[in-house]
């Protein structure tokens, strides 16, 4: 995901998720907009979380896949990491530019 210049996410909850040059910013419908330094960040299908078994054997066996509606996404940073409902918005630098 590093070559994505930008990405808005509007999730399920109503959050936000904004992807900019490794920066995921998260605004979440209830408290404060945060932001993970993103080590890794990766679009699944949500039924892949019946494979989870914690954090790290979920990182190696899902399938990581680009953002799209429908999926949901991982964030991992190094002091924290999300997983977010599923995207019914996706905006990219291309539409966000017209």
């Amino acid at each position: 995901m590093e070559d994505a210049p930008y990405l808005k996410m509007t999730m399920e909850s109503g959050s936000v998720y904004t992807y900019e040059h490794g920066i995921v910013v998260i605004d979440p419908v209830e408290g404060s907009k945060y932001a993970i330094k993103a080590w890794d960040f990766f679009a699944f299908d949500p039924e892949e979380l019946d494979k989870w078994d914690g954090l790290v054997k979920f990182m190696d066996i899902a399938e990581r896949k680009e953002p799209a509606v429908g999926r949901r996404v991982l964030v991992y940073g190094k002091d924290e990491w999300r997983i977010s409902t599923k995207i019914i918005r996706l905006e990219t630098a291309n539409a966000a530019s017209r």
